[in-house]
């Protein structure tokens, strides 16, 4: 079984477990925490709680709890008894973090861009590139800033019309 939690070891999905406190303190000076899950059950089924800390500190899924038994059943355990698991779990979230590195820079690049055309008065474009979502979400953001930028030149029309009606009153 696996569960998120965010920075503060809190878990939008109510049927996450509440984490020992094992775990909390192992946690909080190490990248994964390995803990048995019962103490009196632990040497009959062997079943272990991994807390994996995430490279990122925020978010829903800052750290990642897995359970599961080394005891091999049905289909097999979860974990090995050794911690040789450790190896590809290790290799997987690396993986994950390789693919997801190029989509994340795309969306901070993104969000910069939309900060520095809003500070701008929408005056400046947002760059897209892409046919994805990321790309899509930059012609989202695009559309609303040349909407913005209509509005603004409409209020402006509207101000200089109302500049040429009425006349600066004359002091005497």
């Amino acid at each position: 079984m696996l569960f998120a939690y965010d920075a503060a070891l809190r878990s939008a999905n109510p049927a996450a477990p509440a984490l020992g406190e094992p775990l909390v303190a192992a946690i909080a000076t190490s990248e994964v925490a390995t803990w048995p899950r019962s103490w009196v059950r632990s040497w009959v089924s062997a079943e272990v709680e991994v807390l994996v800390r995430m490279p990122w500190d925020s978010g829903p899924c800052a750290r990642v709890l897995a359970q599961g038994s080394t005891v091999p059943g049905w289909l097999g355990a979860v974990l090995p008894p050794t911690r040789i698991w450790l190896a590809p779990l290790v290799a997987l979230f690396a993986a994950v973090l390789l693919a997801m590195g190029p989509i994340v820079g795309r969306i901070r690049r993104l969000t910069e861009a939309v900060r520095r055309s809003a500070s701008a008065g929408y005056a400046s474009a947002v760059p897209i590139d892409g046919e994805d979502e990321v790309g899509q979400l930059a012609r989202a953001f695009e559309a609303a800033g040349r909407e913005v930028r209509a509005q603004l030149a409409a209020k402006d029309r509207r101000e200089a019309a109302l500049r040429e009606f009425w006349p600066t009153p004359r002091t005497t």
